[in-house]
């Protein structure tokens, strides 16, 4: 069974256009591993009744963290230029008055402003104030993607360098055959036979997406 669903998975990475097979690759090597933790019995559901509290020796009061000068713009933009801001953005508006289409972040809630002009605002504020270049990240579905790009157009000339990547697709499986319903990668907007896993992805899309190599190479350590 795994071999055959190994090859299905292949097929579907040789059928899919050159530019596009490195990306895919990957996606379908991620969607195996978790095939075969379904089909292997492995739960990842959590026994409450084990959860504790951490150690009182493991946690760190307020009043004992080093006081930082607020009035030190040299120190508080080294720590800022650390930074990186992440927004989920792939949900649609549906159930929020946005009608039928449309990312969350486009509802305006405001002074016409939506939550992407507000959270692009608090960025803009940030780097200007302490003279940084926080950026931010968004990681967009295939839902959200190009409305959300079409709605930065008017943020060019921000000093917020804007990032997105996407989330990842992976083929539904057939509950008869245990194979992917699908063969190939494409039109996986309107194909039911391909689903977001969630945004339990978001560290492995972003990883993938070689998004967060350079993120690192640009001196960002917190996200």
């Amino acid at each position: 069974r795994e071999n055959t669903v190994r090859n299905h998975l292949k097929g579907i990475v040789d059928n899919t256009p050159e530019q596009k097979q490195e990306t895919v690759r990957k996606e379908m090597d991620n969607f195996y591993k978790l095939y075969a933790k379904w089909r292997s019995g492995i739960s990842d559901d959590l026994v409450w009744g084990n959860i504790r509290p951490l150690p009182e020796t493991m946690l760190q009061g307020y009043s004992s963290l080093r006081k930082v000068d607020t009035d030190d713009k040299g120190c508080i933009s080294k720590q800022l230029n650390k930074l990186v801001v992440l927004k989920l953005n792939g949900g649609l508006g549906t159930g929020m008055g946005l009608g039928t289409v449309g990312p969350k972040s486009l509802i305006r809630v405001r002074d016409n402003a939506t939550f992407l002009d507000v959270t692009l605002n608090q960025i803009e504020n940030l780097n200007e104030k302490y003279g940084v270049s926080v950026p931010l990240v968004l990681m967009n579905s295939i839902n959200t993607d190009d409305e959300t790009r079409n709605a930065l157009k008017k943020y060019k000339g921000s000093n917020v360098d804007v990032l997105c990547y996407m989330q990842s697709y992976y083929p539904r499986i057939d509950r008869e055959t245990l194979l992917p319903c699908v063969k190939e990668y494409n039109n996986i907007d309107t194909n039911e036979g391909w689903y977001p896993p969630g945004h339990g992805d978001l560290y492995e899309s972003l990883y993938n997406s070689g998004l967060l190599e350079k993120l690192i190479a640009a001196g960002k350590e917190v996200l």
